[in-house]
């Protein structure tokens, strides 16, 4: 999943510069998935060690012929595991090399296939039950058209994931807790036919117009990730630019949010079972923020993203992995975008050991500073920007970089009328 979010990153990142730079037509869009590519296959060729991989594929393959060892013999088999091992010293020549085989994965018994089988037709039962319960009606709450039946089934449902935790606690359950997110996350989406709420109907509006056209004139810098993203998948699977824009933040939540704290909780409580139950639990909190697709919503998924992969940074592959997501963030609104980037440059500040104590304390307090000031400073320029006449630019530069916003003295209002 660490690559999928690596991946999307660039995607984003890079459909946003291209459209800013240039549009995103076809040209674009080829320009914008080469480039993403390109970025991507550099990071894993420069910070992966690929000879992982390759090892532990030349040990499986050992341990289907029952070997040991991988020999080179003069036959066609033996030439195609010489070429195996040929390829494992070229990514890795000073690595030793491994001969161990592989033990045998612990068996899933029939009672686990039955957990299985349970939880999807579960899981397929509340995901009809929804469609079943869809309304073009203005309705307040999705629950005034949802069976109460449907908390009964999604409960057991919750009920069969927690005993598979609890029975075999193994990073591959993510799949099935990534589902039961899925679930959580898209019944607004599915529930309202139509759509939800007044934004997204604005953002599908200017994602069909760039799929059309390219791009949107004046150009903005902000909304340009999600928008990127939208646009690119379309071109590429051909599904519906309204279907995509309904689920893209609820699927990437589903997908991202488990795996990412999955991978926190790992690195600081190394007990498994109790990291995946709490992923369970931790859906009794709110997630307004993940059930329908705006840009700043997809903000903030990056942003939580950027936080739970510094608060678990120990290298710097984890380190580039934190700014990609911050990035990711801000291409697609900088309200959230602007405190993920700091919080990516304290984390570079606190881990850089080559700055002494007093160092660090003079960058964390101009890391403060510039944490507190820098959304007004933002709103201010955007507001500016806005109210610029640029047929008078030329001759009124200096005045235009003198004009300060205007300072206002608070608590000079109606006491009583603003309690009220």
């Amino acid at each position: 999943m660490l690559y999928v979010i690596i991946f999307t990153s660039f995607l984003s990142i890079w459909s946003a510069v291209v459209y800013q730079i240039y549009k995103l037509n076809n040209a674009g869009i080829v320009i914008s998935l080469v480039l993403a590519v390109f970025s991507f296959v550099l990071l894993l060729y420069r910070y992966l060690d690929f000879s992982v991989y390759l090892r532990r594929y030349l040990r499986l393959s050992a341990y289907k012929h029952g070997e040991k060892q991988i020999n080179a013999d003069n036959n066609a088999d033996g030439r195609r595991k010489k070429f195996r091992k040929s390829i494992l010293l070229y990514f890795n020549k000073k690595c030793k090399k491994h001969t161990e085989v592989v033990p045998q994965a612990r068996k899933i018994t029939f009672f686990f296939y039955t957990l299985f089988i349970i939880y999807f037709l579960l899981f397929s039962l509340c995901i009809y039950i929804l469609f079943q319960s869809q309304t073009i009606e203005s309705i307040a709450s999705p629950w005034q058209v949802v069976p109460d039946y449907f908390f009964a089934i999604y409960s057991m449902a919750t009920f069969i994931l927690i005993i598979i935790i609890l029975k075999n606690p193994k990073s591959l359950i993510l799949i099935l807790i990534s589902m039961h997110y899925f679930l959580s996350f898209s019944v607004v989406v599915i529930i309202y036919k139509i759509g939800y709420g007044f934004d997204p109907f604005i953002h599908q509006a200017g994602v069909d117009l760039i799929n059309k056209t390219g791009a949107i004139f004046p150009k903005t810098f902000y909304y340009l990730g999600q928008y990127g993203l939208e646009v690119i998948i379309h071109k590429i699977t051909s599904i519906s630019l309204i279907l995509i824009d309904k689920l893209l933040v609820p699927f990437l939540s589903a997908l991202f949010l488990p795996a990412s704290i999955f991978y926190f909780l790992q690195k600081w409580f190394k007990n498994q079972k109790v990291n995946l139950l709490l992923l369970i639990f931790l859906l009794t909190l709110p997630f307004s923020l993940f059930i329908i697709t705006v840009p700043q919503n997809l903000a903030y998924l990056f942003l939580l993203i950027t936080i739970l992969f510094g608060l678990a940074c120990s290298n710097t592959l984890e380190l580039i992995i934190v700014y990609l997501c911050a990035l990711t963030s801000f291409v697609a609104h900088p309200i959230a975008g602007i405190p993920a980037l700091l919080f990516a440059v304290t984390l570079t500040i606190y881990h850089n050991n080559k700055l002494n104590t007093k160092t660090k304390k003079y960058l964390y307090l101009l890391a403060y500073i510039l944490s507190s000031i820098a959304l007004p400073l933002s709103f201010y320029f955007v507001h500016l920007k806005n109210n610029i006449d640029f047929a008078l630019i030329k001759s009124n530069v200096l005045k235009l970089f003198l004009q300060f916003p205007k300072i206002t003295v608070p608590d000079q209002e109606n006491f009583i009328l603003n309690f009220i």
